[in-house]
């Protein structure tokens, strides 16, 4: 993935499967922290109207994690870019069968950024949205993206 300016980070937050939370960025395969660099909602409820600013970042309904993360990740061009996504905030349940998500939450993934003039900048309705990301069903294998996310430990 190729990002040459300021991008919004906090946008994969609510890309993924639903029931999920976006926690964690790895940059060319380097963790760069739990809740680091990112905007995390407190909980992991649905947005279920498609039209409300609420489906920016899982907002809304779901407060976000306090505090929220002022910390700036450095992505270079060229860079591989790779999320990681929970059903909870951590610590995870060791052994928990529904992390990273259910199992029985069948869908694609997609996932968005924004450009923004202030990587810390709080306010994310109006912006312009881009897609980076999107995985579905694959019929020759049977599975779903969710699959693989969930055979993955929460990574995308």
């Amino acid at each position: 993935m190729k990002l040459t300016t300021p991008l919004l980070a906090v946008a994969l937050a609510g890309s993924a499967a639903a029931h999920t939370i976006f926690q964690k960025l790895y940059v060319n395969g380097v963790d760069q922290g739990e809740l680091t660099g990112i905007r995390a909602p407190d909980y992991d409820g649905p947005i279920t109207d498609v039209t409300s600013n609420d489906l920016i970042c899982n907002g809304g309904i779901n407060p976000y994690h306090q505090p929220i993360s002022q910390a700036i990740i450095t992505v270079p061009a060229g860079a591989q870019v790779t999320g990681e996504w929970h059903h909870t905030l951590p610590p995870q349940t060791p052994n928990d069968p529904a992390d990273p998500v259910d199992p029985s939450h069948k869908g694609p993934i997609l996932a968005y950024l924004a450009k923004v003039p202030n990587a810390t900048q709080t306010t994310v309705t109006g912006l312009q949205w881009f897609k980076i990301y999107q995985d579905g069903y694959n019929p020759s294998t049977g599975k779903w993206a969710v699959d693989t996310l969930i055979a993955n430990k929460g990574q995308a």
